[in-house]
């Protein structure tokens, strides 16, 4: 971990705990064990990820009269295909249903590289894709989560790492004890338009400082393998990327930024 007064990045160079691309498609996920196929013996995806788990809902029914807790119904909602370095999650590829929505992502908690991360996303939710081609995609995004740790949590505050002359939060936080700060906006450009949450966290049992950055853009359907063969998502995904960069830039003070590699 690199380090910098009394604020710690939790990894050397950069400061993602967590990565994630997601798409948001229509219908919703359809035989959530047909996915299980793809990590078999000659499934394509047998040499990336290590095991396959079901999402399931669970229906419970308490009976106050008897204080008995009775199992009424369980549906499998979704699946979910996990990797594991050096026996800890890595990355992880799943398709879960939500009300009348399907959302496929794939997340990786050792992130390295924006490079590296973009392509086996790209690469394994293109394989995803291609084996029901009957979802139509309505939005997508990219999110961060990044996180710092004080290494004296008694003598941190919110301007040891928090530029006072950030655009994006008040300056108002940095002359009380933050907890959380979240805002939600739209914005656009000459090429993009796109919707942006940004999370403050502060989390004093855990000693941790994250910040959560989500980048969403909606668009009209289109079928999820062509969106997925379409040179435009690479490059609206590395304005995402960069979005986040800039945000991150512009959050903390210079000596953290450059900590992190900004």
């Amino acid at each position: 971990m690199a380090k910098t007064g009394n604020i710690q990045s939790i990894r050397d160079g950069h400061s993602v705990k967590e990565a994630v691309v997601s798409f948001v498609v229509q219908p919703t996920v359809t035989d959530p064990a047909f996915y299980k196929g793809l990590i078999v013996e000659d499934g394509p995806l047998k040499d990336s990820y290590d095991k396959y788990e079901p999402f399931k809902n669970v229906s419970v029914h308490f009976n106050q009269q008897t204080g008995e807790t009775t199992v009424e119904d369980v549906q499998v909602n979704g699946f979910k295909l996990v990797s594991f370095k050096q026996g800890e999650v890595a990355d992880i590829l799943q398709g879960i249903n939500q009300l009348d929505k399907g959302i496929f992502t794939f997340n990786t908690l050792k992130y390295t590289r924006w490079d590296d991360f973009w392509s086996k996303a790209k690469n394994d939710l293109h394989i995803v894709a291609a084996q029901k081609p009957i979802y139509n995609v309505k939005s997508f995004g990219l999110l961060y989560i990044d996180e710092f740790r004080a290494i004296n949590p008694k003598a941190f505050n919110i301007s040891q790492i928090f530029n006072t002359n950030s655009r994006y939060i008040p300056k108002t936080i940095v002359d009380g004890d933050l907890l959380e700060y979240n805002v939600t906006y739209k914005k656009h450009d000459a090429n993009n338009q796109w919707a942006e949450n940004i999370s403050v966290k502060i989390d004093e049992k855990q000693n941790t400082i994250s910040i959560i950055n989500n980048i969403s853009f909606a668009i009209l359907p289109i079928p999820f393998v062509a969106l997925m063969e379409d040179s435009d998502i690479d490059s609206v995904m590395q304005f995402s990327h960069e979005r986040n960069k800039a945000l991150l830039k512009d959050l903390l003070k210079s000596d953290i930024s450059e900590m992190i590699g900004l």
